[in-house]
């Protein structure tokens, strides 16, 4: 029994490192035609009582890497109606607590010790008139104010949000 359980520990840190990705596309739907896209109010929505802490992360680091990508696409940012609306729902489904343990994508750091944070990150953009959602993305990732962490999270939105068509 006592040998089984250092294996269900080690099981259990491997599957709060791995960082799921996901995007879905409507492929009927006519991207050329939209010229500018806005921020649904508020940009981050959760179904879940949010930790502050996640929502900050959010906010700091995942809207400017969305809204940044729109902009290099050619869709320019509006402040009233854009012609695609996009929004950001997150919810913590699991908080593990670990010890002294180095997390994937944290070669360069100290161990981890400490509540660990699991995240569904999802991106929605709906055609502003029909409220039809045209493009979607998700993460399931481990949420941390460490920079290495981060950094990861942001490269893994830039790279889905890299499958949303050019205007």
């Amino acid at each position: 029994m006592f040998k089984i359980f250092p294996v269900l520990f080690v099981l259990l840190l491997a599957s709060c490192s791995t960082q799921r990705t996901n995007f879905s596309i409507d492929k009927s739907y006519d991207f050329s035609d939209q010229e500018s896209f806005s921020w649904a109010q508020p940009p981050i929505h959760s179904s879940l009582k949010i930790d502050p802490k996640l929502h900050e992360i959010t906010s700091k680091n995942i809207l400017p890497v969305i809204e940044n990508n729109l902009l290099a696409k050619g869709y320019s940012l509006k402040q009233a109606k854009g012609d695609l609306t996009v929004s950001v729902d997150i919810s913590s489904y699991s908080n593990v607590n670990v010890q002294s343990v180095k997390m994937e994508g944290d070669e360069d750091s100290a161990p981890h010790s400490g509540k660990v944070t699991r995240a569904l990150i999802k991106v929605f953009i709906k055609d502003s008139k029909t409220g039809t959602t045209v493009y979607s993305s998700e993460i399931s990732d481990i949420m941390s104010e460490k920079r290495n962490r981060v950094d990861k999270l942001r490269a893994a939105i830039f790279k889905l949000m890299q499958n949303m068509p050019k205007k």
